[in-house]
């Protein structure tokens, strides 16, 4: 009797597997050998769900986008107040520990390369279209209408900024420091009339 395959599951495990390596080894070494290797089978494995490479990173980036805001509406649920909101926005736009951190290499990673052609780009223009939208909905009950755009431009850039110096020196950025930076930033930027935490 032959065996029941949930083929959902194996494509999130294959998509797992293919973050792992752009996120631990670089898009130089994705290929569909390396994420059999990394699923510990042969690449029948992967090509049996995905026919290209184009449309396997496709399919990564789709489910990236789809769980990052899942999580940020789990997170923020039970926060009103819209300084806790802002603060919790910008902690989920950092990697914050190491599942985080290989999803942020890999995405930069396939960003750097500009990888498969229009559709990923598109994909990429979404997230940063959709982080500045959430950025200025956090925003908008804090700030002066006026003054509401170059915040939005000053809190992405810092975020963005933040990020890769975690992804370039993961070692010198455990999560208290950066929640340390980004209250004090937050203070900084006039965003917050709380102190940093010392």
């Amino acid at each position: 009797m032959p065996r029941h395959v949930d083929h959902d599951q194996r494509r999130r495990e294959i998509l797992d597997a293919t973050m792992r390596v752009l996120g631990e080894r670089g898009v130089k070494a994705l290929s569909f050998r390396s994420v059999a290797k990394e699923l510990g089978g042969s690449t029948t494995l992967v090509t049996h769900y995905f026919n290209t490479q184009a449309e396997l990173i496709g399919s990564l980036a789709d489910s990236l986008f789809d769980s990052w805001e899942g999580d940020l509406e789990n997170v923020e649920v039970d926060h009103r107040d819209p300084r806790d909101r802002l603060r919790i926005l910008l902690e989920w736009l950092v990697p914050l520990d190491e599942e985080s951190l290989i999803e942020e290499r890999a995405r930069i990673g396939m960003l750097a390369e500009r990888l498969f052609g229009a559709e990923l780009n598109e994909n990429f223009e979404f997230w940063e279209t959709r982080a500045r939208e959430l950025i200025r909905s956090h925003l908008e009950s804090i700030v002066p209408a006026e003054d509401l755009e170059l915040r939005v431009d000053m809190v992405r850039a810092f975020t963005n900024g933040l990020t890769l110096s975690i992804v370039e020196h993961p070692e010198l950025w455990p999560p208290d420091r950066v929640r340390t930076v980004i209250g004090q930033a937050m203070y900084d930027m006039k965003l917050d009339r709380r102190r940093r935490r010392d």
